[in-house]
């Protein structure tokens, strides 16, 4: 591959740190700017909605949402509230209140539609941070600049993070702060990076529940790694720095539910739907699906991990535990779980794995047989395409497209369609079933779902006059197939 002429990496353990330039590459600073054009503008999902209206009320010293909002659930006393973890929203106050205080120096737009706007930008700096503490790891392993300028473009826009830059869930925080806590407990053997790990798990486990199946593998992990290394005391640090957030999602739960110990998600079975389940079909779906499988989404990065698992194994040998483990408990925990990711882009579940996936990029060999790199041009392309679609287009269009299509590669089909449409001079139509909804009209749906275009329609229009007003919060029906609490922006 270009630029990837180097050297093997020197022999490394999983203690060793090789001292490479602290510098920001240049390459770093073009995919942060490409992340920030991506944003929507908007906040354009359900799950958003819920969790930027509770840092809403998080501001106001409450925890209860309008009553009847999308994905909401009964607390205490029957008020709605969120049942979502309060990380995301404490993460999400500053932008809020940001946008509180432009909006009284730009009141042209109601306050509301300033609170979406700059909550939108909020995985930029968070899939940036991820791609940054990559590219310490890949330097800690011993990778040349070249290859690591090559691993920041091949991983930030050929992989999910992309589109996840942009699309408002908590999936992305689940990916930074599991893999930094990764990256700080195996910095080094003092109690300074233990700390940081606590702090970063402490926060996974407050933004996302689904935390609770992957923390306690690192957890478990580094319990593996203490008694190897008899450095006992550094765990007992990592669990100090991870009380607090323990202790905070307790009492976020008993202010909600008035229970420390209750937590309710409409969207997750219970244990005894889950073990009446048949985890063999499930488990399928998760590796192969069009929708939100994930060998499909992560062609890319599954490839480079096999390619570079011997020289991981050989050389950071914990490390690669740690790639493998992973992965067979997140594949295994959506196998048993039976839930899809929703109207969303792909295997969002399974974001937080490309980072640990990447991991395997600096012992990629090199040179490659001819049938491989010959293999890795047109996957290249078409992760290439396939992410800037998840990063441009609305998948609700999409969702429509492909249920209106043939096998087999619904998925390409539909972007390709939708591309097509938003890409015409001409106003073209959508699928039939869109069309007669009343959501059609929404701005994402009609030209690529970047903030600059939004914004470039309407001052083409005379202005930034005649904001539609939004919609009333409505009482979810269970068929609703877009996720938005406010349909026209």
């Amino acid at each position: 591959m270009p630029g990837c002429n180097e050297m093997p990496p020197p022999a490394v353990g999983s203690r060793t740190t090789v001292r490479g330039p602290r510098r920001i590459p240049v390459v770093l600073w073009i995919v942060w700017v490409i992340y920030g054009l991506s944003a929507s503008g908007r906040v354009g999902n359900q799950d958003a909605e819920v969790t930027m209206s509770m840092a809403r009320a998080l501001m106001g010293g409450g925890v209860t949402l309008p009553e009847g909002m999308a994905n909401g659930t009964r607390g205490v006393g029957g008020s709605w509230t969120s049942p979502y973890g309060v990380g995301h929203s404490l993460y999400l106050m500053p932008y809020v209140a940001m946008a509180r205080g432009v909006a009284k120096l730009a009141p042209a737009l109601p306050v509301v539609m300033w609170e979406e706007f700059l909550v939108s930008f909020a995985n930029v700096p968070v899939i940036g941070a991820l791609l940054a503490y990559l590219v310490a790891a890949w330097r800690r392993a011993g990778a040349s600049e070249a290859r690591v300028t090559l691993g920041v473009l091949v991983f930030g826009l050929c992989t999910m993070l992309w589109p996840y830059a942009k699309l408002p869930f908590s999936d992305s925080l689940l990916a930074l702060t599991t893999f930094a806590g990764w990256y700080h407990w195996t910095q080094g053997e003092g109690r300074r990076s233990a700390l940081l790990a606590g702090g970063w798990l402490g926060m996974a486990l407050l933004s996302r529940r689904q935390a609770d199946a992957v923390v306690p593998i690192l957890l478990c992990l580094a319990v593996v790694d203490g008694w190897r290394k008899a450095s006992w005391g550094r765990f007992g640090w990592l669990i100090g720095m991870l009380l607090p957030a323990v202790l905070l999602r307790l009492l976020f739960n008993q202010a909600r539910f008035g229970n420390p110990f209750l937590e309710r998600h409409p969207g997750m079975l219970g244990i005894g739907e889950v073990l009446r389940s048949d985890p063999a079909s499930q488990f399928l779906e998760v590796l192969l699906s069009a929708t939100y499988g994930l060998l499909p989404y992560n062609l890319l990065p599954l490839a480079f991990l096999i390619l570079g698992m011997a020289g991981l194994w050989k050389h950071q040998r914990p490390t690669a535990w740690v790639v493998l483990t992973l992965m067979g408990g997140g594949i295994g925990f959506l196998s048993f779980m039976r839930f899809g990711s929703g109207v969303s882009f792909g295997s969002r579940y399974l974001l937080y794995l490309v980072g640990f996936m990447a991991l395997a990029w600096p012992w990629v060999p090199r040179p490659m047989p001819v049938w491989i790199r010959l293999a890795l041009v047109p996957a290249v392309g078409a992760s290439l395409w396939w992410m800037a679609g998840g990063a441009a287009l609305d998948p609700v269009p999409v969702m429509y497209r492909v249920a209106g299509l043939k096998p087999p590669f619904l998925q390409s089909k539909g972007l390709y369609q939708e591309w097509g449409r938003v890409l015409s001079i001409r106003d073209r139509s959508g699928p039939a079933a869109l069309e007669a909804n009343p959501i059609w009209r929404h701005d994402a749906f009609r030209r690529p779902d970047f903030w600059w275009c939004h914004l470039a329609a309407r001052w083409g229009k005379g202005g930034l006059v005649g904001v539609p007003q939004r919609h009333p919060p409505r009482v979810p029906t269970g068929t609703e197939p877009y996720t938005s609490e406010s349909p026209v922006r």
